[in-house]
Parts: C-alpha cells; structure tokens; sequence
C-alpha cells in the first residue's frame, strides 16, 4: 500500500473518462465479436465490494486531552497562580499575644498566550463522474471526503507531537519548556546509551530517573506523578518483546510496569510507542518523552471540529465544490536564548580576556526568569522578524531595572531599602547640606499604560515598537 504524504493543495483533475492504463480491461472481447458472439467482458467481473484506502494511524487523542470548542478566535490563554507568604510558610506565620503583625499572602497570576491556527482544504466533485457514481452505487463525493478526514488527522498528529518548524510551534515530543537530559551509559567498556545495550535493571533505573526528575519539578505533588512515557516503536519493540532473563516469562516491559517509582506510590504508568519520537532528539537521536498526560498539565483545543463549511454548485467548470474547516489551538512560543541575548546586548556580559571568557553580569538564575518571561510575552506571530530583538529589549529592560537595585551584600536595612528607591530625573538641587530632588512624573504617568517600560531605554523601544505593530496600551506582549 501506498504511504500517507501531505501534498498541500492540488489538481485532483477528473474522475472517469479516459483511457484505462496499460488496456488492461478491454471494454469488448475482440475474439467475441470476430466470432459474432459478441458480449461486455465486465460481466463475468466479481467487483469487490472494499475500497483499500491508504493506511494510516493517529494516536494523538490517546496521548493528549483533546478540549473542544471556542469558536473562531485568534488565540486561546490560560491562566496559572502563584502565592507567596512573607516569611515564607514555615515558621513565618507562627504568631503569639501582642503581636502587633501578620504575614500577608500574595497572589501572582500568569497568563499563557498560545496561537490558534486554522485548518483549511477543499474536494471538487465533477457533475458527470457523480452521476456515474451513482450509477453503479458508490458516493464519490464520501470518497473524497474520507481524504480529507486523512488529511486533517494526520495535520493534527503532527501539530500535537512535533509542531510545525516554519510557523515556530512545537509539540510533545520537543517542547522548549521540557527539561532535556541523555540518558546514563551502560558502564561498558564500549559505553551505550542504548535500550539494546543495558540491562533490565539499567532500563528501570532510566525510566525511574526521569519518573522522579519530573515529579520532583512539581515538588513531589501527590497529582504531579508522571504517569506517559513515549518511545520510539523499536524501543518499545524491544521491552516488549525482550524476556528480563533468558528463563523468564516476563519481558522488561512488565518488569518497569511493576517496579517504576509511580506504580510504586499509587499511581499508574502507560508506555507506548510513537513513530513521532523516532530521531525527535538532538542531533536526530530518538527520544524518550515523560509526562502527566492532564488536562491540568496539558492539552489540545479543538476550537472548531472539522465541517464542512459551505458547498456550492460551479457552472463554469461543471462541477460542486466544497470546502471543509478547523480552527485548532498550538503551543507556540519564543525562543529566545542566553546566546542570542549575549550576542544581541553584550554590554550586559564582562569583557573577554585571555585568562576568563565574558560572563554574565547577573546572577544566572535571575537572567534565565527574565529570558523565559520574554519567551511567554513576546509572540513570535505577532512580533514577526521583529521577535528577536523585541525579545531582547524585554530582557535587556528587565536586566537594567534589576541592576539598578543589585548589591551582593548590604551595611543595613536602611541601605538595603534605599536601593529600591524610585529614581526619576533631577528637579531641584542644593549646594548647602546637598539636597537633590527628582521628578518621578515621567515614570509614574507611564503606568498608566505601559507599566515600568518607559523607566529605561530598552523599554521606550519596546514600547515604541509595540505601538507600531498595532499593540496599543496593552502590557501583554
């Protein structure tokens, strides 16, 4: 059978008519009508009932919550929150009588912009070829609409594990926001990496390691344990197929279904095979994929299911035409790295020298929040070949604001509340006992609609390109 391959739009041509390729079916018997005994070679034809279509397989919806519904929209969003308490939750909120304080909880919510992205194709149904359908009991026009039931699910195969590389959305199996990791060796003299090469208890031990990698991301949460694992079919082949030892009845897959880490504490764990996870890693080496297969954790949004939008009659060509539709969410994201912000604003980087590389003026923790808050704010459809740079003044600002008020260390309270002034231009100065006074207005009337951009450089220019691009006052970039 021929294999599935997506070949955007096209020319179906016509359907009927024509002649048959290779005369493989003769209209008459030639031998037949010399003898006068002339009759249709298709009846003594058995037609078979079954119309082999291309083979295909989607397993997106067993491996991704599917949310339908939304309608035609633009992007889809979704909120998170955190909280903090002063003190922190520990011994912080112990209290006693007289005490004249209390710790405040505060809340800090995020939103998640992701692009949604609308699926679109079209059948033509030639009059003629339907009449002739129909004729002999077959409906052309389901025929083809099967096709483009193919062409939608293998579209949303793709958009969920992989994501489309030209528009800069990933999916599953190469999410930017994973952490990625190798796997250990196998100890051997030739090291391996490889499921082949390891043993049972070298399997479990990876599959365990990056159990307990992801849950400890969630802080052990009790419904964070990861319970899906893909792999690469070969991979999987193997565990399946492959008995713990050569007297065994049991394959390693029941052996790491038994003794994993989530079975362990109460949880269940699926493993399964994808053609996606085949050469999906770095440098096109197969990956292994673990996560919470939740909807709290993640999802697709189906806003508009495939239909069939609208159908219409075409004189011209003589034919009925109809275009079928999907409005489908993605995870689209910026990625903007440490790299490129380096080469794009290296005055926040120290000077090279022969005995120590540049390094980074901030704290490396600190810069890595500011580069990934970038990534969420500033939408590459959106911001189009200005993404880079916009994403860089966005980090670039941030970096200026928190080196305004950086010290590695501080003499005092007062001093260490000082540096968090708020610091505008000089208004006034005196000579005598040297009194200066500033004027704040420029930044606090910002604030009003552009928050604590125009308190740098790096901010006015983004602000100054977001109004360009149509963003108005909005603070969510």
């Amino acid at each position: 059978m021929t294999s599935y391959q997506n070949m955007g739009k096209f020319d179906g041509g016509i359907f009927g008519g024509g002649a048959i390729p290779g005369g493989a079916l003769p209209v008459m018997d030639e031998a037949g009508i010399a003898s006068g005994q002339a009759f249709l070679v298709s009846e003594l034809e058995k037609r078979d009932p079954l119309i082999r279509k291309p083979l295909s397989s989607i397993t997106y919806p067993r491996d991704i919550p599917v949310s339908v519904g939304g309608g035609w929209v633009d992007y889809t969003s979704a909120l998170a929150v955190s909280y903090g308490i002063a003190g922190g939750s520990g011994s912080g909120p112990i209290t006693a009588g007289g005490a004249n304080g209390l710790p405040i909880v505060q809340a800090n919510t995020e939103k998640g912009l992701y692009k949604a992205h609308i699926f679109a194709a079209a059948l033509r149904v030639m009059f003629q070829d339907m009449q002739r359908a129909n004729y002999i009991g077959r409906s052309l026009d389901q025929l083809l609409q099967d096709g483009v039931r193919l062409a939608y699910d293998k579209h949303m195969d793709e958009n969920v594990y992989r994501g489309f590389a030209v528009y800069g959305t990933s999916g599953l199996l190469n999410n930017p926001d994973a952490v990625q990791t190798t796997v250990a060796s196998n100890g051997a003299a030739t090291p391996s990496t490889k499921f082949a090469d390891k043993t049972p208890e070298q399997i479990l031990r990876d599959v365990n390691s990056a159990l307990l990698a992801v849950w400890a991301a969630n802080e052990y949460d009790r419904e964070a344990i990861p319970n899906h694992i893909l792999l690469p079919y070969e991979q999987y082949s193997y565990i399946l197929e492959t008995p713990v030892t050569e007297l065994a009845t049991e394959t390693i897959l029941d052996y790491i279904l038994k003794n994993n880490v989530a079975a362990k504490e109460g949880g269940g764990l699926y493993i399964g095979g994808t053609a996606w996870a085949k050469g999906a890693g770095a440098g096109g080496t197969d990956r292994m994929t673990v996560y919470v297969n939740h909807e709290r954790f993640l999802k697709v949004e189906e806003l508009v299911p495939l239909m069939r939008a609208m159908s219409q009659p075409n004189a011209t060509d003589f034919c009925y035409d109809t275009a079928y539709a999907a409005n489908i969410s993605d995870g689209s994201r910026g990625q903007y790295t440490a790299e490129m912000f380096q080469a794009d604003f290296p005055q926040f980087y120290s000077k090279a020298t022969e005995e120590a590389p540049a390094a980074s003026l901030m704290p490396e923790a600190q810069l890595a929040m500011f580069i990934a808050e970038a990534n969420g704010a500033i939408s590459p459809e959106r911001w189009g070949e200005g993404w880079r740079y916009a994403a860089g003044l966005y980090v670039a600002h941030q970096a200026s604001l928190f080196l305004r008020t950086y010290a590695k260390g501080s003499d005092s309270p007062a001093q260490a509340a000082q540096s968090g002034a708020l610091v505008g231009q000089v208004k006034a100065a005196k000579l005598g006992n040297a009194s200066i006074t500033y004027d704040t207005s420029a930044i606090t009337a910002a604030t009003e609609s552009w928050g604590d951009l125009n308190a740098t450089q790096y901010g006015q220019m983004l602000a100054t390109r977001a109004r360009l691009i149509g963003m108005g006052g909005s603070y969510v970039i």
